[in-house]
């Protein structure tokens, strides 16, 4: 008998000892929700986080500028490593159009990066938009919708939605060192448009601000016309769109951008 009961005990004293180490082997917050991982530029995208498909078009820019991409204004545009490049001129304006894919609604993706030169000059502007796919359709920009619209080095990046002499305008401070890449998309539907930065959604408009017009997606490298211009450099690694037959992200939240004028239109 008494020695059933040293067995018993050995036993229970066994198992208290085991659960006691596993327990103190568990980290104080086992039992806590993780903490969500932080946004790293140019490593997190809309379209992944909202599923969006299909994709209507895509352009990994490998091998020589495909002719989908049509030139104009001053300056270079190449591609180099994977990535579509332009290069400025002294003044003016270096674009591309993109003439294979035109749509009313859609989304719009790319990885971009910027770099400036050179100082103490006008500066150069990053851009990248969905304008109506006719020229005579833009009204000097007054149907334009940007993606991203900053100058490298600076700490905040413009969004805009415009129609006729009214834009709907936002800005969001980011990181905008030489080369710092970041992901930017925008989702036009016939009752918003939204705006993504690193795949968060940061502002989102109206129905007054839709297009009604095929758009398609224009990048450049925007300079001064009357005065010399910082030698710059803009780069787009991937650029996509995608039909609206995915409804991923359509009802995000997001705050409404400003409306104020576009005294440009004609």
């Amino acid at each position: 008998m008494l020695r059933t009961r040293l067995v018993r005990r050995s036993a229970a004293i066994g198992s208290a000892a085991v659960l006691g180490l596993s327990l103190a082997t568990l980290p104080s917050s086992a039992t806590a929700e993780p903490a969500p991982s932080p946004r790293v530029g140019g490593k997190d995208f809309a379209f992944y986080d909202y599923n969006w498909s299909p994709v209507r078009y895509v352009d990994h820019f490998r091998g020589g500028l495909s002719r989908q991409w049509k030139r104009t204004g001053h300056g270079k545009a190449y591609t180099k490593n994977g990535m579509l490049t332009l290069e400025n001129a002294n003044r003016g304006t270096m674009a591309v159009t993109l003439r294979a894919d035109r749509a009313k609604v859609g989304r719009w993706s790319v990885r971009l990066r910027a770099r400036a030169y050179e100082r103490g000059q006008a500066p150069a502007r990053a851009v990248v938009e969905v304008v109506p796919a006719k020229t005579s359709a833009r009204h000097c920009g007054a149907r334009d919708i940007a993606l991203a619209n900053y100058v490298p080095k600076r700490k905040s990046v413009r969004f805009y939605a415009r129609h006729g002499k009214s834009q709907w305008a936002a800005k969001k401070r980011v990181g905008l060192r030489n080369d710092q890449w970041h992901t930017y998309a925008v989702q036009v539907t016939r009752k918003h448009i939204t705006w993504f930065v690193d795949s968060d959604p940061i502002r989102r408009t109206t129905r007054a601000a839709y297009s009604d017009t095929p758009l398609t997606m224009r990048v450049a490298l925007e300079g001064s016309k009357r005065r010399a211009t910082n030698h710059s450099r803009l780069q787009i690694d991937t650029a996509r769109t995608f039909s609206m037959e995915k409804r991923g992200g359509v009802n995000v939240k997001a705050p409404r951008p400003k409306k104020v004028g576009y005294a440009k239109a004609c």
